[in-house]
This record gives C-alpha cells, structure tokens and sequence, in this order.
C-alpha cells in the first residue's frame, strides 16, 4: 500500500453515477469522500485501508480493556445493596 493517499472529494449525486469509478480508485489506493451538502458523510476506501482501521480499533479496544482490568472491582452484593435490590 502506498504511504502517500490521494483523496477524491465529491457530492452524493456524484457519486451514484461515479461508483464503478470510485470502486476503481479505491483498489488503486485512493480514499472517496462523500459529501451531503458539502459535509463529509460517507467513504469509500481500499479494503487495506479498511483492514488497518479495524486492527487500530482492535489496539485501541484491547489497550482499554487492559486499562480497565487494573482497576479495582466493586462486588456484585455491595452494587446490589448501594442500589436497594
């Protein structure tokens, strides 16, 4: 994948008739943005692209969950009595 990503900016009609072409660009590498009155709303991105995202999402996940598993837990009858149940 190349480390220099062109992107190609273009309105929702656009785009509906654009498709197979912005399909071609992304697997070529190039990003796709959707826009709804000139608000970026949508992409269109390589599968790569996509497979990055998702493994960065997974980091971000797990790293919070490690976080999270320092901290110090509150037992299931202390909520239930802080609740009243």
């Amino acid at each position: 994948m190349s480390t220099k990503t062109s992107i190609y900016a273009l309105s929702a009609s656009h785009a509906r008739a654009d498709l197979p072409a912005m399909v071609r660009r992304a697997e070529g590498g190039q990003r796709s943005i959707i826009q709804n009155r000139g608000r970026a709303v949508a992409a269109i991105v390589s599968i790569e692209d996509l497979s990055l995202i998702e493994r960065i999402e997974d980091e971000v996940d797990l790293a919070e969950v490690r976080r999270r598993r320092r901290e110090e837990s509150i037992p299931w009858d202390v909520i239930r009595e802080r609740l009243g149940l």
